[in-house]
């Protein structure tokens, strides 16, 4: 059927492409009980872009705190015989602006790390109940299949 979203002749749900992470079942012939599959790769896809994300974000803020300091002389000359009385000015303004984006920086850092952390929790929830239902079923052969994320 086309990436709108319809159902399609297997009886499940997509979302639209590069959204579709979670796939709704649809009921079976039987009647059979509606349940959801999780893309759990695709999720740790998106864990590994919000690190990644929140590495470049680091830098950003290492930049904006230590590299773009201008010292006040830069403005024009505050002291001698002729002074630029915009300098001062010019300086302060340039500090408050720098003040500003180091915040909006530092709240993006937040927001990111906010949202990677509360990803993380629900893949694993996912990868938990998964085994759960593995090991309800007999489908578990004993073996142990380790988070690849918990390392990070």
């Amino acid at each position: 059927m086309g990436d709108d979203g319809d159902d399609s002749d297997d009886g499940v749900a997509r979302a639209p492409s590069g959204c579709g992470q979670l796939e709704k079942q649809g009921r079976g012939q039987r009647g059979m009980s509606n349940g959801m599959r999780v893309d759990l790769s695709a999720m740790d896809e998106v864990i590994r872009k919000l690190w990644r994300l929140l590495d470049d974000m680091d830098k950003a803020g290492t930049t904006s705190k230590y590299d773009t300091t201008i010292p006040e002389h830069a403005f024009g000359q505050t002291s001698g015989e002729v002074v630029f009385q915009e300098a001062a000015n010019l300086h302060g303004a340039q500090n408050e602006m720098k003040t500003k984006i180091e915040g909006i920086i530092k709240k993006l850092h937040e927001l990111i790390d906010d949202f990677s952390t509360k990803t993380s929790k629900v893949r694993d929830k996912y990868n938990d109940e998964e085994h759960e239902i593995k090991k309800s079923v007999g489908g578990d052969s004993g073996s142990s299949a380790k988070n690849p994320m918990a390392d990070k």
